[in-house]
């Protein structure tokens, strides 16, 4: 009953939203977390294929069939938060992803958010029973239409567990990944001023702008 009055209300914020940008004859903008949600998470044949497009360029490895699952992640305690993610995925053989769309900076840590989201994923996989290494891959993916991390151009932004000196990677399983839209600017004008092709472009780095310029 809880899910269903959720949806519900969800429902009703959403027509209420495109009624209001139809009334003011304004356009969509992906980067408004509304239009990202619907955009991917539609059930359509084409909202599937651009996810899973879209996931494959993130995680850099090839996705070949994506299902959108449940937003609400389950807290570990009676008491704990209940988070309403965006875009809460499972795609070939069970990895996990959730993409968010961060239009403006809130007052809560993002960082710590992102980790937060991250952590609840990947412990809510393995039941009793089960080995540890049952644990399959999840990726934690946050868009940002602001700079996060100052001092660095470099989009995106990847994190794992490494060694604080010599590096070495923990394990492949979890990945939070951020991208700072800003970050991206120069390059959209290099392209329009003929500096830059598309070809020196990364898949991910194409859907990025292609966010912002719509």
């Amino acid at each position: 009953m809880k899910n269903l009055f959720q949806y519900l209300k969800s429902m009703n914020e959403q027509k209420k939203f495109f009624r209001e940008k139809a009334e003011q004859n304004e356009p969509l903008c992906i980067m408004d977390d509304k239009v990202f949600k619907l955009m991917l998470a539609s059930d359509s044949e084409d909202s599937r294929e651009a996810l899973r497009c879209l996931l494959s360029a993130c995680t850099r490895r090839q996705v070949s069939k994506v299902n959108v699952i449940n937003n609400e992640i389950l807290p570990v305690h009676l008491d704990g938060k209940s988070p309403r993610i965006d875009v809460n995925v499972t795609f070939n053989d069970g990895e996990l992803a959730d993409l968010e769309m961060q239009m403006k900076r809130s007052e809560d840590d993002l960082k710590e958010r992102s980790s937060q989201y991250l952590s609840m994923l990947h412990a809510g996989q393995v039941k009793k029973g089960k080995e540890y290494r049952a644990a399959k891959r999840v990726y934690q993916i946050f868009f940002l239409n602001f700079e996060l991390f100052h001092g660095s151009n470099k989009v995106p932004r990847r994190y794992g567990f490494r060694e604080e000196a010599e590096y070495d990677l923990l394990t492949d399983k979890t990945e939070i990944i951020f991208y700072e839209m800003p970050k991206l600017e120069q390059k959209v004008k290099d392209y329009f001023e003929g500096k830059r092709g598309i070809e020196s472009l990364s898949d991910d780095e194409k859907w990025c702008i292609y966010s912002e310029l719509i």
